[in-house]
């Protein structure tokens, strides 16, 4: 949990998810949350709210985000996540950012 109150590592792992496999870091980012201290729950919630909206769970991503902008901690992955719930945007648009990225 301390190595993820790093920008860069953070984003790596943003990175690395996958919608295939979306279900199943719902799975991990939750139990990381549930055990999360004080101080320390910002980055597994955004990485929750990041792996529920690509498992299609808006509401799940929403909660998530609610208790990362809990702790207060500026992170503009959480910004993008919540602005691509605002627009509505579906999870697909991922695999064509990870596409165009390549």
């Amino acid at each position: 949990l301390a190595d993820l109150t790093d920008p860069e590592l953070r984003e790596r792992v943003w990175t690395m998810l996958e919608r295939p496999a979306a279900a199943d870091h719902v799975a991990l980012w939750t139990r990381v949350l549930r055990s999360a201290p004080a101080g320390f729950a910002a980055a597994p919630a955004m990485l929750l709210g990041f792996s529920a909206w690509l498992d299609g769970r808006g509401a799940l991503a929403w909660c998530a985000l609610d208790r990362c902008f809990e702790e207060k901690v500026t992170d503009p992955l959480a910004d993008a996540l919540a602005e691509s719930l605002l627009r509505a945007l579906p999870p697909c648009v991922w695999d064509e950012a990870v596409a165009n990225r390549g």
